[in-house]
């Protein structure tokens, strides 16, 4: 359990980062949400 809790922060930047590479890839070709 101890090891999950030390993985968990390096899991969410990963996802946060790659999130942020897809949107940035995606922004040209969205609709705007207005």
């Amino acid at each position: 359990m101890h090891s999950l809790k030390r993985f968990i922060p390096a899991s969410f930047v990963v996802l946060w980062a790659t999130g942020f590479i897809g949107a940035r890839y995606a922004m040209p070709w969205a609709e705007p949400f207005t």
